[in-house]
């Protein structure tokens, strides 16, 4: 398996926006959870992308940049946490980035 990044925006979700309208202005993906591992209690949204290995760091990051703008820009809604993993080992992995 090849590594690859698996990114994260993580969020309050506003009242004039939903996860249906950030899936379509971003392409990403949408989700929420209640009380987050690292950030604490309370609901938390998200937005995940997996970009493969022949994605520079510096490329994947601009695209949370943009993304990021878009966001701000559309909904008013501001980052509480970016985040860019590296994967090197998911026994899934191949389901996602296939």
């Amino acid at each position: 398996m090849k590594p690859y990044y698996e990114c994260h925006l993580t969020f309050y979700l506003p009242v004039k926006g939903s996860g249906d309208d950030l899936e379509r202005l971003t392409g990403w993906k949408f989700s929420q959870i209640d009380g987050d591992p690292v950030l604490g209690k309370g609901i938390k949204s998200y937005l995940t992308k997996i970009y493969k290995h022949t994605e520079t760091a510096g490329q994947v990051r601009s695209h949370i940049e943009k993304i990021k703008h878009q966001l701000e820009s559309v909904f008013d809604i501001r980052s509480i946490r970016e985040k860019i993993e590296v994967v090197i080992y998911d026994n899934r992995a191949q389901e996602v980035i296939d």
